[in-house]
């Protein structure tokens, strides 16, 4: 039985070929299990045999309700020192509201067994009230605190509306009768109908609070424990108000088993039950809050079909409900007013953020140095950016629709549409592709021609652009002083002839085209300038420039087309000649 129980209350272990391992915490739920299971198997055997005689039976029965409460009182206030302030504070109220009850049993054993006298009213009721009052702060204590006043006071009417409404229920079926049909004077019956209204209230409220707690199953046994304990309240309250006796039975059982389950809460494997949560299972919680309204409209029902009305206590329990279920609507009304509010406010503010985000985002699209081009699967121009005026020459409006084919250079086009298909071919590809687009108006309104290094990005697929995107950038500039820096790394500055690396590079490849040929006629004359020294020192370095300049011009001159000269050192020539 113990591990059949252990397997429903603990948490999944791995196990090993010699058995499950257990952890300390489940070895002491077993131990407290099994303690609870000799407790109440001598409690039954005790009072159905009656050992000791009447006398002996009420000695053990007061010595084991009295004790009993303790120890769950101390295995509560164990289980709240592990725990956060709130919720240890919660446990400690739970334990301090068993040891309220042994107080409240230990007077009553003195009156019953010293006095002989078994007094309702008597003083061992206020301890006895004193434990309502603890347990009911204590589970509250569990309660999360939701968040803003109404909030609060909303979850207050609502533990309030599942009480009178569970109590409204009892005393209709069986309070309230066994009330109006008992003798005597009216405290006695009024104590002993407290104190099973009281117990009703107790489960209504612990039922709510399993219904939303975090960690179910320790709950769960303590709701057992109180049910258990408000099952033996009511039927010691109604043998009081019908007049019987009040010697050791199974009422007593329940009481012992009550605080037992309350004790094996505290231990339950997964740890002490910790602070509910508000909006975990706010539909159970809807319907926990309204769960006995339908029994009290039928009870209402009932009793005025056949005429009855209702009594002053259920009367007044029901103008009860309808304020408090009045006052909760108007409540959650205001809190879903506040709400919308408030979602209203955070769309509102989102909104205004995606437009700032959008005008920047734009702004910074429309004045970059980049032309950014979308293009459909046929390569026509559907959207083009503000910059296309300063780079291109020409409005967006007049480039939409227009076909790219159409504005690049007849000796690259095929060339680029190429890269642009196989791009378009791959999903989500891209591809750095460089050429030149004509500018606005062509070379006759200043225009000509751009250099454009374009990134080309693959987005037909994507739902929102369904575009090739072609992100452009002006290199006109680069692309001449690259050309110019090749110029100066192979000519001469002076007189503009190939300088001595062209010129050997030249005559390599010459010398391997005529190889490949079968033919190696080719030659090399190096020429210099004799006395060239005597000019500069003589008529000044201006001067001997010009002359370098001059010489270089004349054999450019008598070359033929294909044949090369270069100037490879201060006044020596080199001339190819193939």
């Amino acid at each position: 039985m113990g591990r059949s129980l252990l397997r429903f209350f603990a948490r999944p272990r791995s196990t090993g070929s010699t058995g499950e391992a257990r952890s300390p915490g489940e070895r002491r739920f077993l131990s407290s299990l099994e303690a609870s299971v000799v407790v109440v198997l001598v409690a039954l055997a005790w009072i159905h045999w009656r050992i000791g005689g009447l006398g002996g039976t009420e000695w053990f029965t007061d010595l084991v309700e009295t004790g009993v409460p303790i120890a769950a009182a101390g295995l509560c206030i164990r289980a709240g020192q592990s725990l956060t302030s709130r919720d240890g504070r919660a446990w400690r109220l739970l334990g301090l509201s068993a040891i309220a009850w042994a107080l409240g049993q230990l007077v009553w054993s003195y009156l019953e067994l010293a006095r002989h006298r078994h007094p309702v009213p008597s003083p061992a009721d206020l301890f006895y009230g004193a434990s309502f009052l603890l347990a009911v702060i204590g589970l509250l204590s569990f309660e999360a605190s939701p968040s803003g006043v109404g909030a609060r006071v909303r979850a207050v009417i609502e533990g309030l509306m599942v009480c009178v409404s569970v109590f409204f229920v009892g005393w209709s079926i069986t309070l309230g009768p066994s009330f109006h049909s008992a003798t005597g004077s009216f405290l006695p019956k009024l104590v002993s109908s407290a104190s099973a209204g009281t117990d009703i209230v107790l489960v209504a409220l612990v039922v709510m609070v399993a219904s939303r707690a975090r960690n179910f199953r320790p709950f769960a046994v303590i709701a057992l424990g109180i049910m258990f304990l408000a099952a033996a309240d009511t039927a010691s309250a109604l043998t009081v108000l019908r007049g019987g006796g009040t010697g050791p039975g199974l009422v007593d059982v329940g009481w012992i088993l009550g605080f037992l389950l309350v004790g094996l809460g505290a231990v339950t494997p997964g740890g002490a039950p910790g602070r509910v949560i508000e909006d975990r299972h706010g539909r159970l919680q809807g319907l926990i809050v309204y769960a006995a309204w339908p029994v009290v409209l039928a009870i209402g029902i009932w009793e005025t079909v056949h005429g009855h009305q209702l009594e002053p206590v259920l009367k007044w329990s029901a103008i009860a409900m309808a304020a408090l279920g009045l006052t909760r609507q108007i409540l959650v009304t205001r809190e879903s007013q506040a709400l919308a509010r408030d979602l209203e406010r955070k769309v509102r503010a989102r909104t205004a953020e995606l437009a700032e985000r959008e005008e920047r985002f734009r702004s910074l699209l429309q004045n970059s140095s980049d032309v950014v081009m979308l293009l459909d699967a046929g390569f026509t121009i559907r959207y083009v950016t503000d910059s296309a005026e300063r780079i291109l020459g020409a409005e967006p409006d007049e480039l939409i629709g227009q076909s790219l084919a159409g504005l690049l250079e007849d000796g690259s086009r095929d060339d680029v549409l190429a890269k642009l298909r196989d791009v378009a071919r791959r999903h989500r590809s891209t591809a750095m592709v460089q050429f030149r687009l004509r500018r606005a108006g062509g070379a006759t309104a200043g225009g000509g021609w751009v250099e454009l290094e374009t990134m080309v990005a693959n987005l037909l697929h994507a739902p929102a652009v369904a575009s090739l995107v072609l992100t452009a950038r002006d290199v006109g500039e680069r692309v001449e002083l690259e050309g110019k820096l090749r110029t100066l790394a192979f000519h001469d500055s002076l007189t503009g002839l190939p300088n001595r690396t062209l010129f050997r590079d030249t005559v390599q490849e010459a010398l391997a085209a005529g190889d490949d040929l079968g033919w190696g006629n080719c030659a090399v004359m190096l020429l210099d300038l004799d006395r060239f020294k005597n000019v500069n020192d003589s008529l000044g370095h201006h001067v001997g420039d010009q002359l370098l300049i001059a010489a270089a011009r004349r054999i450019e001159g008598v070359l033929r087309a294909g044949d090369m000269v270069a100037r490879v050192g201060g006044d020596e020539f080199a001339v190819l000649v193939r």
